[in-house]
Formats: structure tokens, C-alpha cells, sequence
């Protein structure tokens, strides 16, 4: 089971597309010891009564590298306090790399803490609070982990400023063999942001290149995830596996937690409407449990949307993208809404990779 724990709503960055600003201003809050505690004791209760001793625990924000070192100490100190062996407890931050200390460093190495970081190759979106680059800042600490033999992950959100440089990002992250995906602006959060937003065609037939790459590329077992996504679905009709689509994995085998308890299925459902529940006052059976109210409206949203909409329901991959993720539904003030980014992006990547996998002898599983 994966544990999404929100330590804080503190960012040392402006990013310019972020849609987490104005939530982020109005507080400035940092999780807890005792919270913490709570929080991992009423984990290890569930698991222990679910006799599931396999645990991961993800830990963001905000940034979770804002949280003081001491603090870090203190919060993994009560992860080996309350999961000893045999749990297998599996540790992982999400950082924007930009605040790292040679501290933070050996803290990562000493408990294995998985890290995933986020780099966009470009010296616009993301912008400390001065508005200054800081990309050179996130690179240096980039191969300050690789000096130290740490492993990590990135997430490059693609946007007007690299969408033509996908190739070359791809390029760099197989040779520097560091696995990654790409995450598409696809939506604008203020009103200046809208320059910055893709055209779906766009980054559809760029991925579409990128993928063709990876899938000819017997060199690497670098994971490419938009990769292994598409070429999941395509062969294996593997529809939870591919990203932005709302699968059985959501609110089952992963939950995010906030500070004060408030469970969801994935951090960017964090809508109060859509939460499944508070870990201490409903218990993690009740926010697991199929027939939670919340968990049956996310279930049933793919049969009553292509109820509603006429276009989903004729569409032949419509079994695949189940309308798309909820979350950018959501973001579009519309539960059942098509995700139109989404939608335009899979009509033309999945038939293109189908045709790709058909002329190299494969099998595919879908039309």
C-alpha cells in the first residue's frame, strides 16, 4: 500500500504555472511530530489488521525539503519506531531539488529514501521567489545525488518553453540513465499563464517520437514512464497502467494524506467534495471501502459519463481512457466533463502506436 503523507504547504519556489499558489499562501504550515505519529500508527493498525506488511510511504508538499533537517530526523525515527521488521517499509520524497544539504544527503542514503525530483530543462517556469532561474541550482544538485550514488526520478512538465526539445530531454535522461516522464501543461491556473499552454496535437506527436525512440531502444532499462504507459495499454490492454487515467490503483493501492487526517485518491483530487474520509475519525476500512460514497462516485463516473456524452460513448477507445483522469475534470469545475487535452492526445496516440507495434510483429490488444 502507498501512503501519499502532504508534510507541508511551504514552497521555496514560484513556479509560473503553479496551481497550488493560492492555496499555498494561506498558511505556512509544517506537519507535526505528534501529528506524524498519529498518522504512521493509524497506517500500521490497517496494515497490521489487513496482515499486508509491505508499506511505502511518500512524503511532498508544498516542498518537503522545507522541512528543517531536524524535523526529517524526527519524523523517520517514528517510521522505524512504529514499522519494524518484518514491515517492508519502502521511504520516497518528492523535492523540487532546490534547497539540499550534504545533512539531507546522507539522511537519504542512510534510510534509503526513494527521490523523485522535478526539472523542466529551461530557465523560465521555475522560479524562486525572486522570480530568478533556478535551474543551475536543481542541475548542481542533480549530480551532487549522482556523486553520492543516490538514485532519482524526474518529472519534466512540458510546456511552450520545451515542447520542442522532448527529443533532446529524452536523449539526456537515457544517457545519464535517470528515469523520468513528462507532465503536459494543459491547463493555466491565472489568466497569464495561457502562452504557456500546449497545443495537444503538438506534444501528442512529439510523445509519439519520443515513444517510437524508446520502444526501438533495446540499449537502456532506463524506465520511461510515458513509454511504458502507452506500450502497457497498446499490448497488454493494461488500462489502470497509463497515466491521466483514472484506474484501480486510485484510492485503493495509494491514498494522499493531509496533515489533518483528510484522506483522497490521489493529491490532485484534493477537493474537499472528493474526500474519502478522515483517517482518524472514519478509519482507513471506511476510506478503502468500496462502497465509501466517494470511492463508488469515482467508480461509477466512467458508465454514467459516456451515459452523457454522446462523443465517449461512440468512441472505440473509450474502454482505455475511461474520459480521462477526474482530476482535470475537476480542475475544469466538472465532475463528468470529457478531459478535452487528454482526449485529443490519446486519439492520436493510440492509434499511432498501435500501427507502430503492429509493424514491428507484436500483437496489440486494442483496435
Amino acid at each position: 500500500m502507498n501512503y501519499i503523507i502532504k508534510l507541508t504547504n511551504r514552497c521555496n519556489l514560484d513556479c509560473i504555472y503553479c496551481h497550488e499558489k493560492k492555496r499555498m499562501r494561506k498558511s505556512k504550515l509544517i506537519l507535526t511530530e505528534s501529528k506524524m505519529r498519529n498518522i504512521l500508527e493509524t497506517i500500521e493498525a490497517y496494515q497490521k489488521k489487513a496482515k499486508d506488511k509491505n508499506v511505502r510511504l511518500q512524503f511532498t508538499g508544498g516542498e518537503a525539503l522545507m522541512v528543517p533537517y531536524s524535523m526529517w530526523k524526527r519524523y523517520l525515527g517514528l517510521v522505524k519506531e512504529i514499522f519494524p521488521k518484518p514491515y517492508g517499509v519502502r521511504l520516497a520524497m518528492q523535492t523540487n531539488l532546490f534547497h539540499l544539504t550534504g545533512k539531507m544527503i546522507d539522511l537519504i542514503k542512510e534510510y534509503d529514501i526513494g527521490v523523485g525530483a522535478s526539472y523542466d530543462f529551461n530557465d523560465y517556469t521555475r522560479v524562486d521567489l525572486k522570480g530568478r532561474s533556478s535551474s543551475k541550482r536543481v542541475f548542481k544538485n542533480m549530480q551532487r545525488l549522482r556523486d553520492a550514488d543516490i538514485d532519482f526520478g524526474l518529472i519534466c512538465v512540458v510546456s511552450n518553453y520545451n515542447i520542442d526539445d522532448m527529443e533532446k530531454i529524452y536523449d539526456y535522461m537515457i544517457s545519464n540513465g535517470i528515469s523520468f516522464h513528462f507532465l503536459p501543461l494543459n491547463r493555466a491556473a491565472y489568466e497569464y499563464q495561457k502562452k504557456l499552454i500546449i497545443d495537444p496535437k503538438h506534444y501528442a506527436n512529439n510523445l509519439c517520437s519520443v515513444i517510437e525512440k524508446y520502444v526501438l531502444d533495446s540499449k537502456t532499462d532506463v524506465e520511461f514512464t510515458n513509454g511504458k504507459s502507452y506500450s502497457s495499454i497498446i499490448l497488454k490492454n493494461a488500462r489502470h497502467d497509463i497515466q491521466c487515467t483514472y484506474g484501480k490503483s486510485c484510492g485503493q493501492n495509494f491514498i494522499a494524506i493531509k496533515g489533518d487526517g483528510d484522506a483522497f485518491t490521489c493529491p490532485n483530487c484534493e477537493f474537499d467534495e472528493y474526500c474519502l474520509g478522515n483517517i482518524f475519525d472514519d478509519g482507513l476500512e471506511y476510506i478503502f471501502d468500496p462502497s465509501n460514497p466517494v470511492q463508488k462516485k469515482f467508480r461509477k463516473r466512467f458508465s454514467e459519463a459516456t451515459k452523457r456524452n454522446t462523443s465517449c460513448a461512440k468512441c472505440k477507445w473509450r474502454k482505455i481512457c475511461n474520459q480521462g483522469c477526474p482530476h482535470e475534470s475537476l480542475q475544469q469545475g466538472n465532475f463528468y466533463r470529457k478531459s478535452n487535452f487528454t482526449c485529443e492526445v490519446n486519439r492520436i496516440i493510440f492509434p499511432k502506436l498501435s500501427k507502430l507495434y503492429r509493424s514491428l510483429g507484436y500483437e496489440t490488444k486494442v483496435a
